[in-house]
């Protein structure tokens, strides 16, 4: 019987080991940060070698936190606004943690502390007689104000 918990897939080019990348279930398994010989093994074709190595990396992959931290403003109406794909996983990182701050809160000195909201509503759409839509009350536009007082916000991914 297979285990599942692992599909082990290599690539690599058969001369430079630092073209080695390995995956498991198509995810990327960070082999760089082990410290490990798995590239010299791999190319070598020591398979006996790197297999129980990748595999000791994936479960402590797999037992490590997946909380990630990033800084954000609350707006008016409760909602928090932060950035979608910066964040880290040390919460005292406090030099990445500045950087997002300084560069949220130039883009909202830009737009003047507001926070522009697309809220759809039910409406008729019609079309003219040139084959374009018009649109008859189907958005409605809603002006957050953004606090400037920054949060940390912990996010959790599964």
């Amino acid at each position: 019987m297979k285990d599942k918990r692992y599909d082990i897939k290599i690539s690599g080019y058969k001369y430079a080991s630092e073209t080695v990348k390995v995956f498991n279930h198509g995810m990327p398994v960070d082999i760089d940060r082990a410290n490990t010989m798995i590239a010299s093994d791999v190319i070598c074709a020591r398979f006996d070698n790197a297999i129980p190595e990748i595999k000791r990396i994936i479960r402590k992959q797999q037992k490590e936190s997946k909380i990630y931290y990033t800084i954000g403003f609350e707006t008016s109406n409760g909602e928090l606004v932060y950035p979608r794909y910066s964040h880290t996983r040390d919460r005292f990182d406090l030099k990445f943690l500045y950087h997002t701050y300084k560069s949220m809160k130039e883009t909202f000195e830009k737009k003047n502390w507001q926070h522009d909201n697309v809220q759809l509503q039910q409406g008729t759409i019609s079309f003219d007689e040139k084959g374009m839509i018009k649109n008859q009350d189907s958005e409605q536009f809603i002006e957050n104000r953004v606090y400037k007082k920054p949060v940390l916000i912990k996010l959790k991914y599964v």
